[in-house]
């Protein structure tokens, strides 16, 4: 039987990988073949070009961005999500190419059409689960927690709130009947709650 495609978006510090770990608890309980991965990266060759995409050493036109981006995603898709599928596994994923619609979108309005080219090559996830929150609690995460802890903020993080608005935009327009929204704003134990639920409905654990 083929597994099942699940993939975890967000805007930043919505809790994506903390929900990841209460997941993986969950499923682990549950007796769930599941694998876990996460874009861009996901495997070897993916890993790498997501290094040359965070790279703070030499500016990327935002085009070459969107290119990698979709290199790595069907070098992940077509050697690690696409086979785990066929062997019986569910892959749960944080984010796919919902996360290059919405955020490489800002910057490069040729996304879509690049994205439509390459969609033979993909795989649309079964169930997206989108943890929401506003702008604002983003950016009070954001300055609150990892700046004031000294994590530094990656190329994307350190975009203005408007850019982000822009994004969290984008994500509520592909929102269709195979999304969910989660209400992330919420405490950790309500959002897990939440997750737990859709998902045992959906892969139908007792």
């Amino acid at each position: 039987m083929t597994g099942k495609f699940i993939v975890l978006e967000s805007i930043e510090c919505a809790g994506k990988g903390t929900a990841t770990d209460y997941m993986k608890a969950h499923f682990a309980h549950a007796n769930a073949k599941v694998k876990y991965t996460r874009e861009i990266g996901g495997t070897p060759f993916a890993e790498r070009i997501r290094d040359m995409m965070l790279t703070k050493e030499y500016p990327i036109p935002p085009a070459s961005d969107l290119m990698l981006a979709y290199a790595a995603r069907i070098e992940h898709t077509q050697s690690m999500i696409i086979p785990s599928l066929e062997d019986g596994y569910h892959v749960f994923s944080e984010r796919y190419y919902a996360s290059t619609l919405a955020y490489q979108s800002q910057n490069t309005p040729e996304t879509q059409a690049v994205h439509d080219l390459m969609l033979p090559y993909l795989r649309k996830p079964d169930i997206t689960l989108l943890l929401d929150i506003t702008t604002d609690t983003m950016m009070k995460r954001m300055y609150g927690v990892r700046k004031a802890s000294g994590i530094e903020l990656d190329k994307f993080e350190v975009k203005d709130q408007d850019f982000f608005e822009g994004v969290r935009n984008a994500y509520h327009k592909q929102i269709d009947d195979s999304w969910v929204v989660i209400d992330a704003e919420r405490s950790i134990p309500e959002v897990k709650e939440q997750l737990c639920a859709v998902l045992n409905k959906f892969l139908g654990i007792p």
